[in-house]
């Protein structure tokens, strides 16, 4: 983290996001949000209120993104994102929700790695989590998303802030408490922001505002160390992964990736005699790419009797019978429990790191800190969540009591419209 902080092209990148300020909580207006992160993609409407730490209202849409855009062209996937940001506001102004057209104001998620030189201008560095679409990388996607708003013949949209989800997701919890620090995903894919003295961001060129503190965009999806325990089914998930070398810690614990991880165990495991060879049509199924998902893996980490629709699914799958099933049904299970308590181990190890970084612990006292949380992993996965608290509780020792991980549900939404009003000079 300190060689991240100190200058670019370290394992960790440690982005500099230029979130300085935190919200006060009396934050109000009018915001847009638009989060793209993974296979789909958000638009919400945030009004907060006049009143303290009060969210008046929150509608929300919800579109999915074609194979073909996520591995198109920049016109393809902005052309999609700013028709569906058009059709947002009319679909609102049909409600009777009065849109204040002369000043929209817009914050764009984009949660994947990005070089900031301001709050409002982001350059991709790389793609992650599926998309592949060359044209993008080296661009700045603040640029894309207006060009495209303009071309629908959207007018008056400003963007005063492009940011990470996990920005977002510390953003909204900090609006409702001060001691939130940390925000985490623990989805799809896997990252987490933290609040940063400013004087430790070495790599920040001055001139740049009189902030003691910045949010820092980790980017641990790409951390990488020997000592990472990186076996041959997760080679073999990279090599077949659409960016083989990137995100290698994330696909060890990211919700893409850990069905991917639990189907190359089974592979070897049949592979080495250890689990009955499945028939013709199941080796055939085994051999698909994403053909375990990862809520098959938490369905069937859990199942202690064997009996859900998830691990008979699976089973039928691989053309066992019933008494193959007997015997081959504890390994299959054991599989999908290794897999996630690896990925939460490994994730509270690193969670840990950035708490220490921070002295929030290690220390003489360990300091009241609300990690907020957002992420299917989290939310869903109940073996991940449980064994994720219990080693960071092993990790942080005595006090560890006072490290609150909070659920902040679809945060990154709110967080964005709260960074954007911080941001706006006349927010309150």
């Amino acid at each position: 983290m300190e060689a991240g902080l100190a200058e670019k092209g370290r394992n960790l990148p440690m982005l500099p996001t230029y979130v300085t300020r935190q919200p006060s909580g009396n934050e109000s207006g009018q915001y847009f949000t638009l989060d793209l992160g993974g296979t789909n993609f958000r638009i919400a409407y945030v009004h907060l209120a006049e009143e303290a730490n009060k969210v008046e209202a929150r509608r929300e849409m919800k579109w999915n993104i074609p194979k073909e855009i996520m591995e198109g062209t920049a016109d393809g996937l902005f052309g999609l994102l700013a028709q569906a940001f058009k059709e947002f506001l009319e679909q609102l102004e049909a409600e009777g929700v009065s849109v204040e057209r002369e000043k929209i104001v817009l914050s764009f998620t984009f949660s994947f790695p990005m070089d900031q030189s301001a709050l409002d201008s982001g350059k991709l560095l790389f793609w992650t989590k599926g998309f592949d679409i060359p044209s993008c990388v080296g661009k700045d996607v603040v640029v894309l998303l207006a060009d495209a708003i303009n071309k629908s013949g959207v007018d008056g949209v400003v963007i005063p802030a492009v940011l990470n989800d996990t920005v977002g997701t510390l953003a909204a919890a900090q609006y409702f408490d001060e001691t939130a620090k940390v925000g985490v995903i623990f989805g799809t894919g896997s990252n987490a922001a933290y609040v940063e003295k400013m004087e430790n961001i070495r790599k920040l060129k001055p001139p740049h505002d009189r902030s003691k503190y910045m949010v820092v965009d980790i980017e641990w999806s790409d951390f990488y160390t020997s000592e990472l325990p990186i076996l041959s089914f997760d080679r073999k998930v990279d090599q077949e992964s659409l960016h083989p070398g990137k995100a290698s810690f994330e696909k060890m614990i990211g919700g893409m990736y850990i069905g991917e991880v639990a189907r190359n165990m089974l592979l070897e495991l049949i592979g080495d005699g250890a689990l009955p060879a499945p028939s013709s049509s199941g080796k055939r199924f085994l051999s698909m790419q994403d053909a375990i998902s990862g809520e098959q893996v938490a369905a069937i980490s859990e199942d202690s009797e064997m009996l859900s629709t998830e691990f008979s699914a699976l089973t039928k799958s691989l053309g066992y019978d019933s008494e193959t099933t007997k015997m081959a049904g504890p390994v299959i299970r054991e599989v999908m429990i290794l897999t996630s308590c690896r990925a939460a181990r490994l994730a509270a190890a690193a969670l840990y790191s950035v708490l220490k970084k921070m002295d929030r612990v290690g220390g003489v006292t360990t300091l009241t800190t609300i990690v907020a949380i957002d992420g299917s992993m989290y939310e869903h996965h109940n073996l991940f969540r449980k064994q994720l608290c219990r080693a960071l509780d092993e990790l942080v020792g005595p006090g560890s009591e006072k490290i609150k991980l909070q659920l902040s549900k679809d945060g990154s939404g709110l967080g964005a419209a709260i960074v954007a009003a911080v941001a706006e000079p006349d927010a309150t």
